[in-house]
């Protein structure tokens, strides 16, 4: 986690990130999920490199998930006037 943080926190883009935060050592296969999560939710899908999206297995599968999880994010209503 630190070590995705630190790529996220010195770079200006999702790919600089990325490629920061895999060369970074032990385990970057785990670093760069982490990454990609934090620097996805933040820069957006069009920050992605089109040539990684036309590579990435069930692309279409994982853009139908997203947008259903976007919607349900969307239109949640919480109940804030109970204890947490």
């Amino acid at each position: 986690m630190e070590a995705a943080l630190r790529a996220f926190h010195n770079s200006d883009s999702f790919k600089e990130g990325l490629l920061l935060a895999v060369n970074l050592g032990e385990d970057s296969d785990t670093t760069g999920a982490v990454y990609g999560q934090l620097a996805g939710a933040f820069y957006g899908i069009s920050s992605i490199p089109a040539t990684w999206l036309d590579k990435l297995a069930m692309k279409e599968t994982i853009l139908e998930l997203a947008g259903k999880l976007f919607h349900v994010a969307v239109n949640i209503q919480i109940d804030r006037s109970g204890p947490l």
